[in-house]
């Protein structure tokens, strides 16, 4: 099996790695990032029955025996049992309504937004083309996506004091129209740009409809724009991701049929499973100890003080590392054994204590939750965040440092 292993490890790498590096290089300085070992740990359990730990995976430590001691475990019954794919709710699964329950973190966003009011969670996403588009394949393919993944017809409503999920039959967002004018509106990528914040900021009724909004502009027939806005109760990054690239595959292959997504009953489940065999209860008593003294607020030396009261209304400030500088950072990171992530996170703590003088930080890190194949093909939320504790010690180099983040 441990060629297989090797495998499953290399496929997920980028480019042609050497096999004997294997011996020598932990996965992370071999160019695997937390994504890429995300997806090994979850081919190894689907195809293996094998559970590689994800922690050693992107600690630094020889790829070969990280999967070797995979392997052993496995073989002894030490490590985790591989539970079985759950077949009526993977992708091939009859397409059906699930209503009802929310998932944890579902049920922590209603409840702040209900606490708060606005619309602290709602996402935009921007994805400009170039060449002629056909604005009747584009509302086509919405339309696809939308009957494919049961959680873009999802509503919640508000039912004696819960929430709960309403699946509706059929798909309704409409493909909405921004309409720009060059002489009145000006450059077309700063008129969608705007125009999405705007409609972002915008309150869904969650009961009404699902909180979805798909929005095309143009500029002549060779620019185009599609602006997602959607509640953070439907969607995360990942599946946005996910749900573009569908959309656009189904304008491009309009009469190919599309096979039943996984249904949100997976995710439940997932859930269930981790909390019913005790895992959360591990998980939680953990952190409690972890995260025990270190000071949840970072006071700021800014010139604005914080409100008294939670204001979800703020700004977005784009920043381009640049080609030169971002590969100077993989670079970096490879060198100390350790992912960009981990490198630019660093820097960030490193930043703020400077700033502040604080040695014990806290930083809310989004954790995917996408641990089986079923959850990594689900268009909704599957997972948190998670606040990472860092430890800021003068005394120490930065490759040291950097592996501790």
């Amino acid at each position: 099996m441990a060629h297989l292993l090797e495998e499953l490890a290399l496929s997920v790498l980028p480019g042609e790695a050497d096999t004997a590096a294997l011996t020598e290089l932990s996965f992370v300085r071999l160019g695997g990032d937390s994504l890429r070992a995300m997806h090994l740990v979850s081919l190894a359990e689907e195809r293996l029955g094998v559970a590689v730990p994800l922690g050693r995976l992107l600690a630094d430590e020889p790829l070969r025996a990280v999967l070797a001691k995979a392997e052993t475990e496995a073989g002894t019954g030490a490590a985790p049992a591989s539970r079985p794919r759950p077949e009526a709710h993977g992708p091939l699964a009859e397409p059906a309504r699930a209503e009802g329950q929310l998932s944890h973190a579902q049920q922590g966003m209603w409840l702040t937004e209900r606490a708060v009011g606005g619309s602290p969670y709602n996402l935009v996403f921007v994805a400009f083309t170039e060449g002629p588009l056909r604005r009747d394949l584009l509302a086509g393919a919405v339309a696809s996506v939308g009957r494919r993944h049961e959680n873009l017809r999802t509503r919640f409503v508000d039912v004696d004091g819960r929430v709960d999920r309403q699946v509706d039959d059929e798909f309704t967002v409409p493909l909405e129209e921004l309409a720009h004018d060059a002489g009145r509106d000006g450059d077309f990528e700063s008129f969608v740009r705007a125009a999405a914040a705007r409609e972002g900021r915008v309150v869904f009724d969650l009961a009404d409809a699902p909180p979805l909004r798909f929005l095309h502009a143009s500029a002549g027939d060779d620019r185009h724009a599609l602006v997602l806005i959607a509640h953070h109760l439907l969607l995360d990054g990942w599946s946005v991701g996910l749900l573009l690239r569908e959309l656009f595959d189904a304008y491009d292959h309009p009469d190919r049929p599309l096979t039943p997504a996984p249904r949100f009953q997976c995710l439940l489940d997932h859930q269930e499973g981790l909390s019913g065999s005790g895992v959360w209860d591990r998980q939680g008593a953990f952190w409690e100890g972890h995260l025990a003294g270190v000071p949840a607020v970072l006071e700021l030396p800014s010139d604005l003080q914080r409100p008294a009261l939670r204001d979800p209304s703020g700004t977005r400030t784009p920043f381009d590392l640049g080609t030169e500088t971002s590969a100077g950072i993989t670079a970096r990171a490879r060198e100390c054994g350790v992912t960009p992530f981990a490198l630019l996170l660093g820097a960030y703590a490193l930043a703020l204590g400077r700033h502040t003088g604080a040695r014990r930080l806290l930083i809310g890190v989004p954790l995917a939750g996408r641990t089986t194949p079923e959850l990594r093909e689900l268009v909704a939320v599957t997972g948190n965040l998670v606040p990472v504790r860092i430890d800021i010690d003068d005394d120490q180099g930065i490759g040291d440092y950097l592996r501790t983040v």
